[in-house]
């Protein structure tokens, strides 16, 4: 009796030394870093998706560059759909400048409810005044231009010289705060609370489907 019940221990420990190590290395096998995207168009995020969006220092002829002296700054999204376009004046200017609405906005305007295109109007009559509340730091960015995305409304602002952020939703819903300076790489800043009331909110109306998988800077 003696025997088999030492034998039963064996057994058993041999068993747990083996689940043991499974668990072990399914564990291991789970926590395998993602790598960060590394787009290679010009784009200053190119380490960053910021939710789809693609920002460029472009030319004349909108190729990228490394300066905006001559060009402008515009941020792109998935389908071809440019969203922003800012020349040099206007991106060390005080006010916002109202941007051409996108074609995926458009044809969502277009075929949204008669109720839901007067809210619109309205919405876009009393933001005439717009509010932009002082961040961390105290500084008091300037807003100096809005779109509308898949992913809710984006703003575009200047911190002060040619320091820049951008703010939106992700493609899931989370908040985020792309800060740069110039052309220069920038980076994602989870801190930094909705400059505007409006950006707090993530999109809720579903726009058409584009199947173009990466935002370019050309026209």
């Amino acid at each position: 009796m003696t025997r088999n019940r030492r034998l039963d221990i064996v057994v058993t420990l041999v068993a747990l030394m083996a689940f043991s190590g499974t668990a072990i290395l399914a564990q291991t096998e789970t926590v395998t870093p993602v790598p960060s995207p590394n787009f290679t168009d010009g784009r200053i995020n190119s380490h960053d998706t910021v939710g789809g969006l693609a920002i460029y220092c472009v030319d004349q002829n909108s190729n990228p560059v490394s300066s905006f002296e001559n060009g402008a700054i515009t941020v792109w999204g998935i389908g071809d759909q440019k969203y922003i376009n800012l020349s040099a004046a206007q991106l060390r200017g005080n006010v916002e400048i109202p941007q051409t609405p996108s074609s995926m906005e458009i044809q969502m305007t277009q075929t949204a409810p008669a109720s839901i295109r007067s809210t619109e109007t309205a919405t876009e009559e009393s933001t005439a005044m717009v509010e932009v509340t002082a961040n961390a730091i105290g500084q008091t960015p300037i807003l100096l231009a809005r779109a509308t995305t898949p992913n809710g409304e984006i703003g575009f602002f200047r911190l002060g010289g040619d320091q820049f952020a951008l703010q939106g939703h992700d493609e899931k819903g989370k908040f985020f705060t792309y800060k740069w300076a110039g052309c220069s790489e920038g980076a994602l800043d989870n801190s930094s609370e909705p400059f505007l009331p409006e950006l707090e909110v993530a999109a809720t109306v579903e726009f058409p489907a584009f199947e173009t998988p990466e935002a370019t800077s050309g026209s």
